[in-house]
């Protein structure tokens, strides 16, 4: 798996305390899923929980054909240390990383995770993180969170937990839009990949969960969690490039081979300057279109 940040446009949460979830995630359109050891398994199930996810990530996701990505828990002291030791194995490409509150936080984590992919015989990098806001303060530290370590991909969003804690009542979409906003603009300075939209918990709701991926994909989110298997082909629309959109990623990525280095550092084209940040968007673009047509064959 490349360790560049992909675009997926679902991230299908399975419980890890439910093993037939977690195969008919796999089995899913879903681009990713989240094995969840957080919030959908009750404190007494934690460490059988753990276990399950361990065992299921050793037989079954070495074939899936999605990304399978873990959720662990986190402690007033820190992320789970016994999660991440079971669950770094070859098959998983990420840990999605909640309520971070701290920049030495996930430093830390970043040098248990290399001594554990060492140990797994796994590439340096394998595992990516993608840390969530979901929470005032969480949202003040993103830009540190992001560059504090080239495993981080893209931020994630809890919408709940964060009305939440800012203690805001009415419209999520309103209290929520100023984070949005902000999450996008801090992934865009500090080089990551666009922030993913938080889950929407009405499943019969199929108009509610689309347009609230058309809201988030208008102020620059790409993809969203999702907690049913019936949201993903929903979602997985109004996140597939355009023909447009594909024309224009493409036509990006074959320039990019009779480029010359500005002055500046930017990329030049036909005189045309390129900026980093559409370069790699173009990438993920074409990369997520190879994708999905390599299913189609």
């Amino acid at each position: 798996m490349s360790t560049e940040p992909g675009l997926h446009r679902t991230y299908l949460y399975a419980s890890g305390t439910k093993p037939r979830s977690m195969a008919r995630a796999i089995a899913s359109d879903a681009d990713a899923v989240i094995l969840d050891l957080e919030d959908s398994v009750a404190p007494e199930d934690k460490v059988a929980a753990r276990g399950a996810v361990a065992d299921f990530i050793a037989t079954r996701a070495a074939d899936a054909t999605c990304d399978v990505h873990v959720r662990v828990n986190r402690w007033a002291d820190g992320f789970d240390i016994d999660d991440v030791r079971a669950v770094v194995q070859p098959g998983v490409t990420a840990l999605r990383l909640p309520k971070v509150q701290s920049v030495d936080e996930v430093r830390s984590l970043d040098a248990l995770v290399a001594e554990l992919e060492a140990a797994a015989d796994m590439a340096s990098g394998t595992i990516g993180f993608y840390p969530t806001v979901e929470t005032a303060s969480g949202a003040m530290l993103l830009g540190p969170v992001l560059e504090a370590t080239t495993r981080t991909r893209r931020a994630a969003f809890g919408a709940s937990d964060f009305v939440a804690d800012i203690s805001a009542s009415g419209n999520d979409d309103v209290a929520t839009m100023h984070v949005r906003s902000h999450m996008v603009m801090v992934s865009r300075a500090s080089g990551k990949g666009m922030p993913i939209d938080s889950v929407f918990g009405h499943i019969d709701d199929v108009a509610g969960l689309v347009a609230g991926a058309k809201r988030a994909k208008s102020l620059g989110f790409f993809g969203k969690s999702v907690i049913h298997p019936s949201q993903v082909g929903p979602v997985n629309d109004v996140f597939t490039p355009d023909r447009a959109a594909r024309n224009w990623a493409r036509q990006i990525v074959s320039s990019l081979g009779a480029a010359e280095v500005h002055r500046s550092g930017l990329l030049m084209v036909d005189d045309e300057l390129l900026d980093p940040g559409l370069v790699q968007r173009a990438r993920a673009i074409v990369r997520l279109v190879d994708r999905l047509e390599s299913r189609d064959t």
